[in-house]
């Protein structure tokens, strides 16, 4: 076929690596909750929106273009955004009581 999509790191592995690190952050549940469901959307509108760029490179018959977004370009911004959403995320944390923190 035209099209034949190659595994390395798409939408879904972006997610699971930012939820695991919202997930293993020492902040409330409500906070990770609602860090999660951003988070979620964002890497998920941004998986589309490549989705959408992959089909137009498709169709307009630019292979250099098709592989360099499925390739290079998405994998590298879903991390990145996946990263830079959470560092945000993670500065405005609400902390953890006293109580509830490991010693």
């Amino acid at each position: 076929g035209l099209l034949s999509l190659i595994r390395i790191f798409g939408g879904e592995t972006a997610l699971f690596v930012f939820y695991a690190a919202v997930i293993a952050f020492a902040t409330t549940w409500r906070y990770k909750l609602r860090g999660l469901l951003l988070g979620t959307a964002l890497i998920g509108s941004f998986n589309l929106a490549k989705v959408v760029l992959s089909y137009f490179a498709l169709i307009r018959e630019q292979a250099s273009w098709l592989d360099a977004i499925q390739h290079v370009l998405g994998p590298v911004t879903l991390f990145t955004l996946g990263l830079v959403f959470f560092m945000l995320w993670a500065r405005h944390a609400v902390p953890l009581p006293a109580s509830q923190t490991a010693t």
